[in-house]
């Protein structure tokens, strides 16, 4: 059995000092399990993105931010919960999923780095920012899940350009002077 970070007199304490549920995280575990990460990585222009999905505590986040990390986020509400913690422009990647054109635009209008979706959403942002540099979650017809529900690649998936569609995807960047500069895939 693992070993709590926390003996239960530290836990009680706690709790009656600010309540239950509470939830403890250790700086310094956190700091380690970055580092180890880090240097585990050996190709030269390393970067971690820490999906604030997982865990978007404010005090995290400002933690991850001092270590370096980017972050990567799939709403507005992360961006700028990012934003108001201090990251940087250039350190924050938002994954697109069936968002509006105006969120879009507003995306735009922070600068950060954006994994369009969909041909929609890459139309939108041509009609937005022509000439400008742009990155594509594509779908490569294959994804993994534990249910039909939640399989993230594959002809029924929600995620990503279909890889049969690439040639329209070309199509609207050359229209609009768009730069493919990444492509991603969620395979699960």
């Amino acid at each position: 059995m693992k070993k709590s970070l926390i003996n239960h007199s530290e836990a009680t304490m706690l709790m009656r000092k600010h309540d239950s549920p509470l939830y403890v995280y250790r700086k310094r575990v956190i700091r380690e399990q970055y580092q180890k990460l880090f240097r585990a990585i050996t190709y030269p222009h390393k970067k971690i993105y820490y999906a604030c999905k997982a865990n978007a505590n404010r005090e995290i986040l400002k933690l991850l931010l001092t270590l370096g990390s980017s972050v990567e986020c799939v709403s507005r509400g992360e961006v700028e919960r990012v934003l108001k913690v201090g990251f940087p422009k250039d350190r924050i990647s938002y994954t697109c999923s069936y968002i509006p054109k105006d969120e879009i635009a507003w995306l735009i209008s922070k600068g950060v780095s954006v994994h369009l979706d969909s041909l929609t959403q890459l139309l939108w942002w041509g009609q937005l920012k022509p000439g400008s540099r742009v990155s594509l979650r594509i779908n490569r017809g294959f994804g993994a899940g534990t249910t039909s529900h939640v399989i993230t690649g594959g002809p029924t998936s929600k995620f990503g350009i279909y890889y049969t569609d690439i040639p329209k995807a070309k199509a609207i960047a050359k229209k609009y002077g768009l730069t493919v500069v990444g492509l991603e895939q969620h395979i699960g």
